[in-house]
């Protein structure tokens, strides 16, 4: 029997008060794959450098990743380095959590980091951060929750508010936790 992730109003509509016993263990199977959060991480595998060709301009963050695989990767693959597909079929509520640990060969930058959805960058969640010492590192936040649909991609993209100056990222871990909606 398959077991088919659907949204809450077809989950409650298949599972009415059960009287007359109608509530096959399909349907019980269904309202389980369709409850439990979908989850997803990757990793940095080594530092990498973003290049700025244009200022205050968002660009993806470079970076070869890796997912987690120790979490279980169920309702998200890696279609590519920095990028988490959900791959649960049933529109979700996704809360996105990126950490990012970077440096910079010059000082007095602002770096802004952001989401992006299927490759473009969502400004309105982006923080921002000026790194004032070269010989340091700066840790980067951000969370959001974006309403996904089967196949949607999220990636994490960065600017240079100041010039292009290039970015070096040291550590970083995009985490995802879905619910449908």
């Amino acid at each position: 029997m398959s077991q088919t992730p659907k949204v809450l109003s077809t989950l409650l509509a298949q599972l009415p008060d059960n009287t007359s016993g109608l509530i096959s263990p399909e349907d019980v199977r269904d309202a389980v794959v369709s409850l439990f959060p979908s989850r997803g991480q990757l990793d940095l595998s080594a530092s990498a450098t973003t290049t700025f060709a244009a200022t205050a301009t968002y660009y993806k963050l470079a970076g070869t990743t890796a997912l987690d695989n120790t979490l279980g990767e169920d309702g998200f693959s890696m279609p590519s380095s920095n990028e988490l597909r959900c791959t649960k079929n049933v529109n979700q509520v996704v809360l996105y959590i990126a950490n990012v640990e970077v440096s910079c060969a010059s000082n007095n930058k602002t770096f802004s980091m952001t989401f992006a959805k299927n490759g473009t960058a969502i400004d309105r969640f982006h923080i921002s951060e000026k790194l004032s010492d070269s010989n340091a590192r700066y840790f980067f936040s951000v969370s959001a929750l974006i309403p996904m649909s089967v196949n949607d991609t999220v990636s994490v993209f960065v600017r240079n508010d100041t010039d292009t100056t290039s970015l070096v990222t040291q550590n970083y871990t995009l985490s995802a936790v879905g619910y449908i909606r």
